[in-house]
């Protein structure tokens, strides 16, 4: 984003932003649940280190009812980091850039939200496509412009099944944006 902010700023940012990175963290694991839990018990763990797991324990609460906490929770840091940027507004000593990071922000909330919803790795339903497949194999271009938004939409990536795939990708594990890792057991020839 081209964005210099100060160190002193840096310091206000991160306590307004404090509840925008704890819902992007609380969404993970309200989307992850699912295949942590599975992932947990087929290797005879007994915890799970999600935030549902710690909702159940620490309430003694089934886990439909930590769930609902859960999203609660996300609706919480939503309205306050929403406060915050409002607030932040009037603010004379954050400078342009300052306010421009924590506007941008909110959309990356809304992404990791899209994200959680629509990737393949807590989704069975769901397969990379064929661009996001050559990034996890060999990283992100660094040329200008190569990565558009053409091709790389959840619509394609849910409708469109461009990866074949094989037995062969039994157990693979890649690094995809830095913190996506997948492994999973795809019949012969699906798509």
């Amino acid at each position: 984003m081209g964005l210099t902010v100060s160190d002193q700023e840096l310091d206000v940012c991160s306590e307004l932003c404090r509840p925008a990175w704890l819902s992007c963290g609380l969404i993970n694991d309200l989307y992850s649940w699912p295949k942590e839990k599975r992932d947990a018990a087929s290797r005879g763990e007994s915890h799970v280190s999600n935030s549902v797991w710690v909702l159940m324990q620490e309430h003694g609460i089934d886990e439909a009812d930590a769930i609902c906490l859960l999203r609660e929770k996300i609706k919480d840091c939503f309205s306050s980091y929403s406060a915050h940027l409002s607030k932040s507004k009037g603010r004379k000593d954050l400078s342009k850039d300052a306010h421009r990071f924590m506007e941008a922000l909110q959309f990356s909330m809304v992404a990791n939200v899209v994200w959680s919803v629509t990737c393949p790795r807590y989704n069975e339903s769901e397969v990379f496509n064929e661009r996001q497949m050559q990034w996890i194999e060999n990283g992100t271009p660094k040329e200008p412009g190569v990565m558009g938004c053409d091709g790389i939409t959840g619509v394609e990536v849910r409708n469109k099944r461009a990866v074949k795939r094989t037995r062969d990708d039994v157990g693979v594990q890649k690094q995809f944006c830095g913190n996506l890792r997948r492994s999973k057991r795809l019949k012969a020839g699906r798509a």
